[in-house]
Formats: structure tokens, sequence, C-alpha cells
């Protein structure tokens, strides 16, 4: 890993330098008011989290065995290096429209069998045991609002 140490007075500038070499940080307090600014990402490795069913350490682990040296962004690899983790990606992981039907086909499977978790994805309501009475927004959609009952003091 490459650490940086440096005083809160000298961040800005560095994180502009950082933004220029295109590599993803992240800040790690180092004793007294110091900083150090841990390479956590090469942009191989962002543009490879672009696909999907690829996430961050899934990207690293792709580029360091495909032997790929200097953290490099895609445009600037050969076409050796671009082979290798194609063939990475293609014979050791699910990625991309495969990924895709195969989740589709296991949630039609749960709705076909009946099981508790089929009848949440067939109501469209969250099936990991989140809290329905409020939130679960995303899942419910827009709220639907129904008319209250009266109180009694309203009835006088």
């Amino acid at each position: 890993m490459n650490y940086h140490i440096l005083a809160k007075d000298e961040l800005d500038g560095f994180i502009k330098k950082l933004s220029k070499k295109m590599k993803v940080c992240a800040p790690v307090k180092k004793g007294h008011g110091n900083f150090a600014f841990e390479e956590i990402a090469s942009a191989g490795e962002i543009a490879l989290s672009y696909i999907h069913g690829i996430g961050p350490t899934l990207a690293r682990k792709i580029v360091a065995q495909g032997g790929v040296e200097n953290n490099p962004k895609m445009k600037d690899l050969n076409e050796d290096e671009i082979n290798k983790i194609r063939e990475i990606v293609e014979k050791g992981h699910v990625v991309e429209g495969d990924l895709r039907r195969e989740v589709s086909q296991n949630i039609r499977r749960l709705i076909e069998i009946g099981s508790y978790r089929g009848l949440r994805h067939r109501r469209g309501l969250p099936s990991r045991g989140q809290r329905t009475r409020t939130n679960a927004r995303t899942k419910k959609g827009v709220r639907k609002t129904v008319a209250g009952r009266r109180r009694a003091s309203a009835k006088k």
C-alpha cells in the first residue's frame, strides 16, 4: 500500500494531485492532526466495477490475477493484458445478462413454489425481514393515502 503523510493545510493540494492521477484514495488519520491517504483502487479496478456482477473487491482480485502492474487506466493496457482480464472474467465469473437472468429465475422459482420470500416478491414487499409499518417506500412505491376515521370530539 502507498501511504502519503501530510498535515491538514496540505490536504487540499494533495486531493487535487490525486484527482489528476485518477486513483481512488481514502483518508486515514495518522498521529496528531496528520492524515495519510491510502490508495484503495486503480482506474482499471474502477472500470471493471462498472460491469454488473463485479464489485470493487472482485475487480481488485481480477486485476491482480491478470498480472497488470502500475495500476494503469484501461485505455493504456495492451491487447495481451486486456485478453487476460477478459478470459478471467469469462471463465470464472457470472456477469451482466447471465447474472440478471439467473437472479430473475431464482425469484420466479421462489414465487412458483409459494415460499414466504416468493409471496413477499409477488406482493412487492421487502423479503428480508425489514419493517413495513413505516419505511419500505422503495418496494411499496408512492404513498396511497387512505381516509382516516373521525375522532369522537369531531362528531359533537
